[in-house]
């Protein structure tokens, strides 16, 4: 039947984003605000305010959406914006949460920091406003210190438990053989750590000859919605 083994596909095509956030890929339009207006709102997880993205959470939902994709921070290839913005404030972060968990959808997010530190801290952030800890997915970056990622592999909560689930995102301007160096790296890391069965959610990879090499628990990639 032409079938092969691989990856279960976990869906979340459209992520939620603000206008000129990293998720806004109408500002490429930007020097023509007409144009970019009209491909601003070609996308209906764009917008603004609690409401908006109660409804936007609810109608990725509707079109079969596993979980809940989040851009919270600025990103390093949009024009107008920078790695350490806060794109989502926290009213329009707790309606998104809010609403998927009562779907029973889990929510993930894409930073991009200039300080791992701060991602970290992010993290502990979330998990004191959400019921489930396990729903959050802390991510390591390529580029990143290891001792981030170990930070991640031997944290402990204060009830003793690990983080169970973590994301790895490769640097997209890097070439295919230096992803893999690093994911066999990371895999590296994860097997001689304290926390050895750890959850990983590969961050745009599609590549199904990667998917295979490594252990991933799951995988997103816009290269499946593009082929589609």
């Amino acid at each position: 039947k032409g079938m092969f083994p691989g990856s279960r596909i976990v869906a979340a095509a459209r992520f939620m984003c603000t206008p000129g956030s990293h998720g806004d890929l109408s500002q490429g339009f930007a020097k023509n605000p007409e144009l970019s207006n009209i491909t601003q709102n070609m996308r209906p997880t764009l917008g603004s305010g609690k409401d908006f993205f109660a409804h936007a959470v609810r109608e990725e939902i509707k079109y079969g959406a596993d979980f809940i994709k989040i851009m919270a921070t600025g990103g390093f290839f949009t024009p107008y914006d920078n790695p350490s913005q806060q794109q989502l404030n926290d009213e329009e972060l707790e309606s998104i949460i809010r609403t998927a968990h009562e779907w029973g959808k889990t929510v993930t997010a894409q930073q991009q920091q200039d300080a791992p530190r701060e991602s970290g801290e992010n993290y502990l952030y979330m998990v004191d406003k959400v019921k489930s800890r396990d729903k959050l997915l802390p991510v390591f970056h390529q580029g990143d210190d290891f001792k981030w990622l170990t930070n991640m592999l031997e944290y402990r909560h204060p009830d003793g438990g690990q983080i169970k689930y973590i994301g790895v995102s490769c640097n997209k301007s890097l070439n295919k053989e230096q992803w893999i160096d690093w994911f066999k790296l990371v895999f590296k890391y994860i097997k001689n750590s304290s926390n050895p069965n750890i959850c990983t959610h590969a961050f745009g990879v599609g590549a199904p000859d990667i998917l295979e090499m490594f252990p991933f628990t799951s995988s997103d990639s816009t290269r499946w919605l593009k082929s589609a």
